[in-house]
């Protein structure tokens, strides 16, 4: 844009010489420098505004608005625009101010939780955008909106706001529906390049990024510890990936509280390291999973409850930084018996569980907070025919009654195979709802979008007025679209599925035409997905891929560069869906192919016959008659 603060480049030159010329120019000038002006409001009001000139200013001061910041500045240079411009430039240059407004009449009369992270984007001109916010959490959330909203046109990034298209107004007001809102990252099987267990601290900063980006608050983890703990009388602990894994996960939770993320622990207290579970079978816990050679423990069994606060107190050393645990009892409590008084007491037993291990993280870390988790206890109840819920949950109010609030139940927005945590916030816990939208014992690895799930899962969750709401992800490396939509939801429940695909597509393509058919690929895919593969929608998702995979910029076909290759093997799958059994085998070589076009999936291809027939069988059914 030209500059309005014309010099007085002519003053040593005859007036009566160049006076006609010098108004000639003063005046082409001017109305060029108005042209432009008029252009950029146009931009504006039509819902972009350039970043040809632009800086950042925030009287907000915190690292996390800071690393938001970085970020913010990382895309537009990796889209091709330029980098901040220097403060005090005479030309225009779009200033995006990021400002306190702890007094501000916009967040009138929103909650507690809402005031903590709402934000407003609003514009005047093109040449100001403002971000105001009460807290850091509000203002990282804001820039991030921003950092989602980055398009290239013409060769130019620019920010796009399709809403003021729509509304004809200049301002943006937000505010989450549910106050914790995360993901639960389940390190279980060894996936390489998709699940953590080799990852380096870029890919796991790239992760919480992620997670910032879909403007969730909240990270949960967990380890499966029968293989992966780090406890020094486990000669199976010893291996040194998991040594690699938990110095991964204990930056990670620093990373993640600089970007003002909080970060839960998840563990069984009744699993423990499989070399020491089979080394005492009188531990062994009288339930089908350790007859199935699941590693948990009978608590009450001679010496194993001591073994139990051992292996535990180990990990918590480890991850002693994290902001609560979660007590899970392992399906649970680890065991049924009655020959030591398990089946009759389990409520006792598992408050006993709550009590000693949540105090003992809170030994090391004296402001954490502590959960628990009861899934599947209705299943078990039902099994078994006593009643554990209410006792239990009464228990645990009488062992910490005067901080209830800082106790949280987690069950599920469904009520099965976990109650809904309705009980326990009428003693005066929090309440939490865990989503299943993964099963990890199927090893699938393509995204998987979940519309329909997702957005009523949020309706759910609103409605019952949880506290806190987390989705279960164990390919974190492959379904992020997933991520990013129940994040969108947890913010605005009502929000149509068609706009919230479009704010991921159109981000993800940094392009509204190619975000158009980026969106209906997406939508494709869930059909497939969730009602059942067929030919049809296999060879359609692979259309629209190939159409779209040229007119990409180059980062953003890194972050999607797994995409074309789950169209081509989805394709062969749905070309395989009326074919033989003993004719597969030349799909199941088509499959190994696809798989072999991406990084990604590479690392899988000694398996892809196997997972070629694994996951048609789940797709022909479909997710909705079986979670995959």
């Amino acid at each position: 844009m030209p500059d309005l603060l014309l010099s007085d480049s002519t003053a040593n030159v005859t007036p009566h010489l160049n006076a006609r010329t010098d108004r000639a120019s003063w005046v082409a000038r001017l109305l060029m420098a108005l042209a432009s002006l008029l252009a950029a409001v146009a931009d504006a009001s039509g819902s972009e505004i350039p970043l040809d000139l632009w800086y950042v200013q925030s009287s907000i001061r915190s690292d996390a608005v800071q690393e938001a910041t970085r970020h913010f500045r990382e895309r537009v240079c990796a889209l091709g625009g330029p980098g901040p411009a220097e403060l005090g430039l005479r030309e225009p240059a779009l200033k995006i101010a990021v400002v306190d407004s702890s007094d501000s009449a916009s967040f009138a009369g929103f909650s507690d939780s809402q005031r903590d992270e709402c934000y407003l984007l609003e514009a005047d001109s093109p040449r100001e955008l403002r971000i105001r916010a009460i807290t850091a959490l509000g203002a990282v959330h804001g820039i991030s909106d921003l950092e989602t909203r980055l398009r290239v046109k013409s060769g130019k990034v620019r920010l796009a706001f399709p809403e003021w298209r729509e509304n004809g107004t200049l301002k943006l007001l937000e505010k989450p529906a549910i106050a914790t809102r995360g993901e639960y990252l389940n390190i279980g099987y060894d996936l390489p390049g998709i699940t953590p267990h080799q990852w380096n601290s870029l890919r796991w900063q790239q992760y919480i990024d992620r997670l910032i980006l879909a403007r969730l608050n909240h990270w949960y983890f967990f380890l499966w510890i029968d293989a992966q703990s780090m406890f020094p009388g486990s000669r199976l602990s010893q291996r040194p990936g998991n040594r690699h894994l938990h110095e991964g996960l204990r930056e990670a939770i620093r990373y993640a509280h600089r970007r003002g993320m909080k970060v839960t622990f998840m563990i069984s207290p009744t699993m423990l390291p499989k070399d020491l579970w089979d080394a005492h079978p009188e531990w062994k816990a009288d339930i089908v999973y350790a007859r199935e050679g699941f590693a948990c423990v009978c608590p009450n069994a001679p010496g194993a409850w001591e073994k139990m606060k051992a292996v535990w107190r180990s990990e918590m050393e480890w991850f002693r930084d994290a902001d609560a645990v979660q007590i899970w009892f392992y399906d649970p409590g680890g065991c049924w018996c009655e020959k030591r008084g398990c089946k009759p007491h389990q409520a006792e037993n598992l408050a006993r569980q709550f009590r000693e291990f949540g105090s003992m993280f809170r030994g090391l870390n004296p402001s954490a907070e502590i959960e628990y988790n009861l899934w599947p206890l209705p299943l078990w109840e039902s099994e078994m025919k006593v009643k554990v819920r209410e006792d239990l949950s009464k228990r645990v109010q009488a062992m910490f009654p005067n901080e209830l609030n800082s106790l949280t139940a987690v069950g599920t927005p469904e009520g099965f195979p976990a109650p809904i945590p309705d009980f326990e916030r009428r003693l005066g816990m929090r309440g939490s709802v865990f989503l299943f939208p993964t099963n990890p014992e199927t090893s699938y690895v393509f995204p998987t979008p979940h519309l329909q799930y997702l957005r009523r899962s949020m309706q759910t969750v609103q409605r019952l007025g949880m506290d806190a709401c987390f989705g279960h992800r164990l390919e974190a490396g492959t379904r992020y679209v997933g991520t990013f939509l129940m994040g969108h939801w947890m913010w605005n429940p009502g929000l149509p599925t068609d706009p919230a695909v479009r704010r991921f597509a159109d981000w993800q393509t940094a392009d509204e035409n190619s975000g158009k058919q980026f969106a209906e690929a997406i939508t494709v895919l869930d059909e497939l997905t969730d009602k059942g593969i067929r030919p049809e929608l296999g060879r359609k998702l692979e259309a629209l891929m190939v159409d779209l995979w040229p007119h990409l910029p180059t980062a953003c076909r890194d972050e999607l560069e797994y995409w074309p290759a789950v169209a081509s093997a989805l394709r062969v799958i749905a070309d395989s869906n009326e074919v033989e059994a003993q004719k597969l085998d030349a799909f199941a070589v088509h499959f190994a192919k696809a798989l072999g076009t991406c990084k990604t999936f590479a690392p899988l291809l000694p398996r892809a016959s196997g997972l070629f027939r694994g996951y048609r069988a789940s797709l022909k059914s479909g997710w909705e008659k079986q979670i995959f």
